[in-house]
């Protein structure tokens, strides 16, 4: 059996208790073999818990009651469900393979477990209907895909042509669609419009079903699927399941490519003469022809696409979150030994005991949000400075953060002298976060007590010119007396003696200082 991280567990469970998927629809979204969501999902119901108490279970607790040390005993004998019995009450409505197998279960508790009795009564069952129309049940899905025909945009200044990309989705029972323009088919772009069309029918399908575009899917193939992080998490945020459709299944998405071609018919090609120098321009004039698409009688059922949408699928929905998605990335990070990580460039901090672990970094355009085994341990603003908070610092670095601020610290310089405040100054800009740099700056401010006040400044803009900010350094080019060289262009080549040092060695000596 694949051992699963902990993240993929309780993505398993919720799949299988809270959004009712089969064994076969969450190996399909989560690219995890049915066999190993079924041992998993068993596991789950042998410890009962509920998956709604989840979020107030420790991973430790978690782990040792689906993995306990003493293993039971398999029972092997396996009486044969009443098959026939089975194929006649699966066509009743609301009757489900979960309430047939218990009920099988009640019978013979030493009977199969839930994958296989359903593996044996669906063959039993395609042998007597080789054949079935395909019939979506009520809020179930979603099929999204972009449109192959696109719309020109003509920048207004520049007369440039770029071509917008149509983002078009179908529910499965009613047939409701929603059509949004976007500059690209980039993750961004994908997961905003998917926000806008649950927003169009008020409330969330139960599963997505995307094609394999590569701001859906990372990986598919036979034995394994990968959905993007970021598409996987805004499933999660509006509790939906993502079920890309099969390669080389033409069925598994021909409810929404015959969406798409009815919006080039009564939406795109209406719209081909006109000229739009923006995509909300364009986004405009697509909004009323959509509602009159959605409003046109379907011959044969005698009601709009937007009453189905409101009599069928909407009341099985998932209900809309207060709050829109706010897309954000997905990375991995190691924290190093000054208790940050390094997001898009900028150094973001984490309780100090973290040190050396791994951790997982959700980013947005606002927030930074770092987790830890599943719970988050950091919440930061974004910025391009980075941040660090007090709490995740050890007791010796909140001293120094108490004390000394740059305000102090620069204060301090300038009594000495413009150059020595500089130096302050780009020391503070260098290092991930105070306390290291306050460290250092009082240490070389308080070296100016032992030298004259004209030739520790001098020494400062030195320092400055070959930007060496430690303490080492600076002591270095004072007992040197380098600061004291006139430039190279006026002056005649030094003696190469052991008291010259060039630029490389204060390089150098920056380097080991810590």
């Amino acid at each position: 059996m694949t051992r699963l991280t902990m993240s993929e567990i309780k993505e398993v469970i919720r799949l299988r208790y809270i959004n009712q998927l089969s064994i076969r629809q969450i190996s399909v979204s989560t690219g995890i073999p049915k066999s190993t969501v079924s041992d998993y999902v068993n596991r789950f119901r042998i410890t009962g818990l509920k998956a709604e108490e989840l979020s107030s279970v420790s991973e430790d607790e978690l782990y040792s009651r689906l993995f306990p040390e003493r293993s039971m005993p398999l029972n092997r004998t396996f009486p044969m469900p009443d098959l026939d019995y089975i194929a006649r009450e699966k066509r009743r409505k609301g009757v489900t393979w979960l309430l047939l197998w218990q009920e099988y279960k009640s019978v013979h508790p030493d009977g199969y477990n839930y994958t296989q009795f359903k593996e044996y009564c669906k063959k039993h069952i395609s042998r007597l209907s080789p054949t079935m129309r395909q019939i979506y049940n009520a809020g179930e899905i979603m099929f999204v895909d972009y449109s192959g025909l696109t719309m020109d945009i003509v920048d207004r200044y520049t007369g440039e042509v770029s071509e917008a990309q149509i983002f078009v989705s179908a529910l499965g029972a009613s047939g409701a669609v929603f059509v949004h323009a976007t500059e690209s088919q980039k993750k961004e772009s994908f997961i905003l419009s998917h926000s806008l069309a649950f927003e169009y029918y008020g409330a969330v399908s139960k599963t997505v079903v995307p094609d394999n575009l590569k701001s859906a899917v990372t990986k598919h193939t036979r034995d394994v699927l990968t959905v993007n992080s970021s598409y996987s998490d805004m499933a999660k945020y509006y509790g939906c399941a993502v079920i890309p459709a099969r390669p080389a299944k033409p069925q598994d998405k021909a409810k929404v490519e015959q969406a798409v071609q009815g919006i080039q018919r009564w939406v795109l090609a209406k719209l081909r003469n006109r000229l739009f120098n923006t995509v909300q321009e364009l986004n405009s004039a697509i909004a009323p022809l959509t509602e009159a698409y959605n409003n046109k009688v379907i011959r044969g059922i005698g009601k709009s696409r937007l009453e189905l949408l409101n009599e069928i699928d909407r009341p099985e929905m998932l209900p809309l979150p207060k709050e829109r998605y706010q897309y954000r990335e997905y990375l991995i990070r190691h924290v190093g030994v000054d208790y940050h990580v390094d997001v898009s460039g900028s150094r973001y901090s984490v309780p100090y005991k973290l040190i050396k672990n791994k951790v997982d970094v959700w980013h947005s355009a606002t927030t930074v949000e770092i987790h830890h085994k599943g719970y988050p341990v950091a919440i930061h603003p974004k910025s391009k400075r980075g941040s660090t908070l007090t709490e995740h610092m050890p007791p010796n670095h909140v001293m120094w953060q108490e004390k000394w601020n740059p305000t102090r610290i620069l204060n301090w310089a300038g009594s000495i002298g413009f150059d020595t405040a500089r130096l302050m100054k780009n020391i503070l800009d260098s290092r991930s976060h105070p306390a290291n740099a306050y460290r250092t700056c009082i240490a070389i401010l308080s070296r100016a007590k032992s030298h004259d006040k004209s030739d520790f400044n001098m020494a400062c803009k030195k320092a400055v010119e070959i930007r060496a900010y430690s303490v080492k350094s600076l002591e270095s080019i004072l007992s040197s007396k380098i600061y004291l060289e006139k430039d190279e262009k006026n002056t005649a080549p030094l003696s190469n003696h052991n008291n010259v040092r060039g630029r490389d060695y204060y390089k150098e000596e920056d380097k080991c200082q810590s």
